[in-house]
């Protein structure tokens, strides 16, 4: 039998910063729901790998911030969805990396320096099912002409997508960014 994992749960007002990776879902850790929490200076803020059994389902953010982290949220796990509801992803060199599954941001606030990217696109879908859906909130890319990103969304031709919906998108202090490169959708 497997180990048991937190299902279930509402957790509030919690802060986890400068560990390796602030919050991991694995073996059988289901219907989680963060409230009002901040995950910040970690190497990866929020991730749901792949290879667990049982693991991934309905995983919740509501309010609270994912900030100034290498990667805010990584997607592995391909049953797996990840859900911000108004929530700021602020600073962080990726926002979203999802390999497999899906990461679904509604009404969120999201600002980053292009500069910090290097040649990493801050939203990245790079995966068979991949997917990251953005519905509401505001975007905001700082940054000058002369930083490295290749775009701010990358996917590749095995991708779900990525969509954008009623979104404020907002590059006025990174006036020659690009928004969308790969084969994907």
């Amino acid at each position: 039998a497997g180990s048991a994992g937190p299902a279930h749960v509402t957790v509030r007002n919690t802060n986890v910063y400068n560990f390796r990776f602030g919050h991991v879902y694995g073996e059988n850790t289901y219907l989680v729901r963060m409230r009002d929490s901040d995950v910040w200076g970690n190497y990866v803020g929020v991730e749901s790998p792949g290879g667990f059994a049982n693991t991934g389902e309905n995983i919740g953010y509501i309010g609270g911030a994912i900030y100034n982290n290498g990667i805010g949220i990584r997607q592995g796990n391909g049953i797996g969805v990840i859900t911000c509801v108004g929530v700021s992803l602020d600073y962080n060199v990726k926002q979203v990396e999802v390999t497999n599954g899906q990461v679904m941001l509604s009404d969120c606030h999201m600002e980053w320096n292009i500069d910090l990217c290097g040649t990493a696109q801050p939203f990245s879908a790079m995966g068979e099912q991949s997917r990251i859906a953005i519905r509401g909130g505001w975007m905001v890319v700082q940054g000058t002409a002369s930083h490295t990103c290749p775009s701010v969304f990358r996917t590749d031709v095995l991708t779900a997508g990525i969509t954008l919906r009623d979104v404020m998108l907002s590059a006025a202090t990174a006036p020659t960014v690009a928004w969308m490169q790969g084969g994907g959708k």
